[in-house]
């Protein structure tokens, strides 16, 4: 009965954000899993999480003050997400710990590799954004829909285009333990294995295929939101849609006159004028 229960509201509670969100969820892009023992997890309730000031400060209530403010030094969000459920919900499971453990050592011991890995998790963009446009169908078309629908595509990418680099990377990272010259790939951390295996997954290939199709060559990734308008506006290939095509030459002609008559201003009353995105 308790299952039961608790599929149900799930099933409600899915309901009720497609209602709100104005979209609907994609056929097999969510799983909903059923965890009364929670062997693997432990659960902290609220007061304890609090009192031992594992998100925020008890006093102040700033989220620097605390543990995961302490110990947050990830490069993604999504990474940010994780260490804030980990520290929430820790595992339990000694064959779990003890493989981070051992993969965190070997990380820190390759200082080199270890800098390389942080400076390409730097290039990532957020992957919660993207898995969220990924699974999500709009009910009606809107700009804005078009807009978050071109950015996961660029987010996409940017992922597949990453993910080779960061899995050469991962890969050459050395074990550090004594068994560790033993035998190679009887040595080699399974979570380290795993990472690897699903950066190289073959499918990627063909989604990347099929994004060239949609997208242009040029078309990057970019943190600032104003070099994302741009990218935005020039990501879909010529020939998609004729009306796209006209409505880019029209933006950028108005950007060429933007600029024309700031530099028309700045002569003609001798102050200097900068174009701006707001």
């Amino acid at each position: 009965i308790a299952k039961y229960i608790v599929l149900s509201g799930s099933y409600c509670l899915l309901r009720y954000i497609e209602n709100c969100s104005g979209c609907a969820f994609a056929d097999n892009s969510l799983r909903v899993e059923f965890g009364a023992s929670c062997s693997s997890r432990m659960n902290l309730d609220r007061r304890t999480a609090i009192n031992l000031e594992l998100i925020c400060n008890a006093k102040t209530g700033k989220q620097k003050e605390s543990l995961f403010g302490v110990i947050n030094y990830t490069k993604t969000t999504i990474g940010a997400r994780l260490l804030r459920s980990n520290i929430l919900r820790p595992a339990t499971d000694r064959v779990t710990i003890n493989t981070r453990l051992d993969f965190v050592e070997d990380l820190l011991s390759n200082n080199h590799t270890f800098a390389e890995v942080v400076a390409q998790l730097s290039l990532l963009p957020d992957l919660d954004k993207m898995l969220n446009g990924l699974v999500t169908i709009p009910k009606t078309i809107t700009p804005k829909t078009a807009r978050v629908g071109i950015d996961t595509l660029i987010f996409l990418k940017q992922i597949i285009r990453v993910a080779p680099q960061l899995a050469s990377t991962i890969e050459g990272i050395k074990p550090t333990r004594s068994n560790a010259g033993s035998d190679q790939s009887s040595s080699q951390n399974p979570l380290l294995t795993g990472i690897v295996s699903n950066l190289r997954d073959p499918i990627l290939t063909t989604i990347e295929s099929d994004i060239m199709n949609i997208i242009t060559e040029s078309t990057t990734y970019h943190k600032s939101a104003h070099a994302m308008r741009h990218q935005e506006c020039f990501a879909l290939k010529n020939g998609i849609h004729g009306l796209l095509d006209v409505a880019r030459k029209t933006f950028l002609q108005t950007v060429e006159d933007i600029y024309s008559l700031a530099e028309q201003y700045s002569l003609e009353f001798s102050v200097p004028i900068k174009v701006a995105h707001n």
